[in-house]
């Protein structure tokens, strides 16, 4: 690609964002991104389906742009009600509720928003300009992760589980185990068998994963909140949502630029690689955040390295997602599907050809991702002196007002009183394992990454036979896991040959 095309094209992209029209937009984006994302179950894909039918024919440096800020700053909106009320706006927002909501539960939720919305903003950004200057060598990168890459990798994110969970270890373990199971439900394609259906065609695809969210952290929360009748944060945190608390969690970001960095990096690795998702790139930036602090064990009970590492790589990632999307074609995520069906229904084809054709539409889009992290940031940051008064609101007014809307949300997604029977029949699992402290954060992620698990290990399998995982890639990835789920064991055994043996103190 001629470096003249590169540098024309990019300016070309960043002129056209400043028409009234395509500003206009940008702020409708914005603004939907940030309602979809404070409210639980209503996803930024579930707003770009919406839409879909309203752009046959638009021009691309319009609508796309548009789209682009609701993916933006859905997640930055997500790690509000993650913080605020341990409800995750979004699944990419379900490792800022460990740290998140337990900063809030001691009157540190200026801090943690500050630091949440701060380090989304900058891994946007970041990954931005990662995807602009790595675009020549990406292809290779992208090239060399297949089937059994992909399920080592998903492997070592699954196993983050054990090293992530407040508390037990093992009790994460079967927490993630009960996720994955509840994954496998349904027809499964490769043996045609039907899995925990028990006879009803209803569950055949599968338990929808707003049923999983809002039956797990919602109503569970929702339930244990009315029955406590505590407020959410203690009643002297009146002066935490001022500007000066959220600047304590901005300058907490720059206090940890290291940890922002690698989170961002690993953040857009991940989103590089194909139908990984930012599921991945939160719990593995999570797990390297807590085995490089000075103090892991504080992880889950308000650390803020905890909140600043998963909103660094839930923004980052789509820097890398939009890039593969856009270079071979293939989602980068699950919301990058619905951007890939955005893209041909405005007449542009993703793929090699449409980097070197409409280069100008793509350097728009990665422009336009960074603006509206910055823009989504800086409206929830001024914004959320009013909102940390939610957590001062007596407990029985937020039940009756959330419980309704949780009701609806879930009816909403397939338009089946089935949806409410599963979340019901989820939340008595949730109700379980919040009373016997199984943590729901490891059964999210083995939810959401099962199908993938299940899908490359079959397509490894095929392909490579049983010792498909002897590739140089994921011998790395292998051991990766092995240490990080021995890292304890491994560290109190180097430091027992390093103790000098036989020195007596005074």
């Amino acid at each position: 690609m001629d470096f003249a095309y590169i540098i024309q094209s990019f300016f070309d992209g960043f002129f056209s964002l400043f028409h009234l029209n395509i500003l206009l937009g940008i702020v409708i984006g914005v603004v939907l991104g940030l309602v979809v994302g404070l409210l639980p179950a209503i996803g930024a894909s579930m707003i770009i389906v919406l839409i879909l039918p309203f752009i046959f024919g638009v021009d691309p440096i319009f609508a796309l742009p548009m789209l682009t800020a609701i993916m933006a700053v859905n997640y930055i909106a997500g790690s509000v009600t993650a913080i605020l009320m341990n409800i995750p706006g979004s699944t990419a927002s379900v490792a800022t509720v460990l740290d998140g909501f337990a900063m809030t539960r001691k009157g540190e939720g200026g801090p943690a928003i500050g630091a949440a919305l701060s380090a989304s903003a900058l891994g946007g950004i970041g990954s931005v300009l990662f995807a602009i200057l790595m675009m020549p060598v990406v292809f290779p990168v992208v090239l060399a992760f297949k089937s059994a890459e992909m399920f080592s990798i998903i492997l070592l994110a699954m196993c983050f589980m054990a090293t992530v969970s407040k508390g037990s270890t093992t009790k994460g373990l079967i927490s993630g185990c009960v996720g994955i199971l509840l994954g496998f439900v349904g027809f499964h394609e490769t043996t045609a068998a039907a899995r925990w259906t028990f006879g009803s065609i209803y569950v055949y695809d599968g338990i929808s994963i707003v049923s999983v969210m809002l039956g797990l952290f919602a109503l569970t929360i929702l339930l244990d909140m009315r029955l406590s009748d505590e407020p959410l944060a203690p009643m002297d945190t009146a002066q935490a949502g001022n500007l000066r608390e959220l600047w304590k969690g901005v300058i907490e970001v720059f206090r940890h630029l290291g940890l922002w960095f690698r989170s961002t990096v690993i953040g857009y690795i991940v989103g590089v690689i194909p139908g990984v998702g930012a599921e991945t790139a939160i719990w593995v930036s999570y797990g390297q955040a807590k085995m490089t602090s000075k103090d892991p064990s504080s992880f889950g009970t308000g650390n803020i390295e905890g909140v600043i590492a998963p909103e660094s790589a839930n923004n980052a990632k789509e820097g890398g997602a939009f890039l593969t999307t856009m270079a071979f074609g293939i989602p980068g995520s699950v919301g990058m599907a619905y951007m890939l069906v955005a893209f041909m229904v405005v007449g542009l084809q993703p793929g090699p050809r449409m980097i070197t054709e409409n280069a100008n539409v793509c350097f728009a889009i990665l422009q336009t991702l960074a603006i509206s992290n910055v823009v989504g940031a800086a409206v929830c940051f001024f914004g959320a002196t009013l909102l940390l008064k939610v957590t001062r609101v007596p407990p029985i007014y937020l039940f009756v007002t959330i419980m309704p809307l949780t009701l609806i949300g879930a009816y909403n997604h397939h338009a089946l009183l089935s949806d409410i029977i599963i979340m019901l029949i989820i939340t008595v699992l949730g109700i379980f394992m919040h009373k016997s402290r199984y943590p729901f954060a490891p059964a999210v992620l083995g939810y959401v990454l099962a199908p993938f698990f299940e899908l490359y290990f079959w397509r490894a399998l095929s392909l490579g036979g049983p010792l498909f995982f002897l590739t140089p890639i994921s011998i790395i990835l292998i051991l990766s896991t092995i240490f990080m789920l021995g890292s304890d064991f491994f560290i109190s055994s180097f430091k027992r040959l390093l103790k000098p043996e036989g020195r007596k103190t005074a």
